[in-house]
């Protein structure tokens, strides 16, 4: 059962250095049994497969002059589980790209199956060979920082019109212009996996919404986009930011295991193609060796029925993704949808005003009518925003206890995203800078009722 995959270029080196990275891999692992100078006979090439107790090692390396490429599989049994992880490395669009791919099962059947961890072997990749470049990023296990210059390339990756290959994970910031998770520690845990992209300020996702259909994670979620245009969004709800790193990793991971793999990159892929070189190096020589033929027909013919039941198993992927885009699509309703021009100020904004909208309206409707039963249904799964309702709240007793702007209430309209000017004897709050929800509030009012009456038009203006 296959428990990771990942594929990304390499900046620079061959599939023979790849090769070398193998080798120091198998010398480095703490449950290593093979024997040190076996491993280094399957780098120089003196063996094509080594084994100890229950650990076997074996390298397919072709040169012919149509195919050249590098594979190695590491299998282990450990604790009742067989792990096998394969290592392919191939030029792919002029650059050196490796795939790696571990599979488990178990030989017990109440074994459970705990998450795969991260080959080790990508670590050292990354270390020695770098990341290349893959659309218009570079692979690497530290985070993407972009500007503000960098719109339009954020717009591209966010709509899946840029040519990476791996998913980008980006960190939009919150209303205080906070991130929902360490950058630095989530980069690193999905160094070869995606690009982590950190949005550099709140006002940029305003920026960019209109571009992307509304598409862009904003407010402080971490969305995933696939290079195929799909997007998962997580929204954190009061949990500490390594659970939300888990949360984001654990998406990555599960579209990673469903994508079809680049065509040549698996293990049946190479066995075939040996095979093929084989009996074409036999023809040459002019062998008449029968069963030196069968031995190799044989084996292409093995690699062949193990290609022939990972394409049934990719094809089943497909007709999922296939159904998943269907119901996305028979949902979004004909013809080209019309971008939101609006964005949430905070989580529920915007389906707090909705639940309020019905509300509204179930007490204009006739008893006992249908309109009034479709809108009740509406109504009753509709959910109440608890941070929309705190902020109303937390304005309304704030201003209200005071006629000037103290301490206490410039912090928190400066938190709810109001921007404080002054301007001789008036104050000018502004609303997440737009001049439409700009209100005026004087110094020095000598109405003891200013500050409630501020709260009050404050509040029948944006909640």
């Amino acid at each position: 059962m296959l428990s990771f995959s990942a594929e990304f270029p390499l900046k620079s080196g061959t599939p023979s250095d790849v090769l070398s990275c193998i080798a120091t891999w198998l010398r480095g692992s703490p449950h290593r049994v093979l024997a040190v100078e076996d491993i280094e006979k399957l780098a120089t090439g003196e063996k094509e497969k080594i084994e100890a107790k229950s650990q076997t090692a074996e390298v397919i390396n072709l040169k012919g002059s149509t195919s050249v490429g590098l594979g190695a599989k590491h299998t282990a049994i450990d604790h009742g589980i067989i792990y096998s992880t394969t290592v392919v490395s191939r030029v792919w669009n002029d650059a050196t790209w490796v795939s790696i791919r571990t599979d488990r099962a178990s030989i017990d059947t109440h074994i459970n199956l705990r998450e795969a961890q991260k080959p080790q072997i990508i670590k050292l990749l990354l270390k020695h060979l770098k990341g290349g470049l893959d659309g218009e990023l570079w692979v690497r296990d530290k985070p993407h920082l972009i500007t503000n210059a960098d719109q339009n390339m954020a717009i591209r990756l966010l709509n899946g019109d840029s040519d990476n290959h791996i998913p980008v994970v980006y960190l939009s910031r919150t209303f205080r212009d906070e991130l929902a998770c360490d950058p630095l520690a989530l980069a690193r845990h999905l160094g070869g996996l995606a690009h982590v992209v950190v949005e550099p300020s709140r006002s940029f996702s305003r920026e960019i919404q209109p571009f992307t259909n509304s598409r862009n994670a904003y407010g402080g979620a971490v969305g995933v986009y696939l290079p195929t245009g799909q997007r998962s969004l997580i929204i954190p709800d009061n949990e500490d930011e390594w659970n939300v790193r888990k949360r984001a990793s654990e998406v990555v991971r599960a579209s990673l295991l469903t994508r079809l793999p680049i065509a040549g990159f698996s293990w049946a892929d190479l066995e075939a193609e040996k095979s093929r070189q084989n009996i074409e190096a036999l023809k040459v020589a002019g062998s008449t060796d029968l069963d030196a033929f069968v031995r190799e027909f044989d084996a292409e013919n093995q690699a062949l029925r193990d290609q022939n039941e990972a394409l049934k198993v990719e094809i089943g992927k497909l007709k999922t993704e296939v159904q998943n885009l269907n119901a996305v699509s028979s949902t979004s309703g004909a013809g080209v949808k019309k971008p939101i021009a609006v964005q949430d100020y905070f989580p529920g904004e915007s389906e707090q005003f909705l639940k309020d909208a019905v509300e509204a309206a179930l007490k204009q409707v006739v008893s006992g009518s249908r309109r009034e039963a479709v809108l009740q249904e509406f109504f009753d799964r509709m959910r109440s925003s608890d941070e929309f309702l705190r902020r109303r709240k937390a304005l309304k007793e704030t201003l209200s206890s005071s006629d000037d702007l103290d301490a206490k209430a410039t912090k928190l309209l400066q938190e709810f995203g109001f921007s404080i000017t002054s301007d001789g004897k008036h104050h000018k709050l502004t609303y997440h800078g737009d001049p439409k929800l700009t209100f005026t509030m004087s110094k020095t009012s000598s109405d003891w009722r200013a500050g409630k009456n501020m709260a009050s038009e404050i509040i029948k203006k944006i909640f």
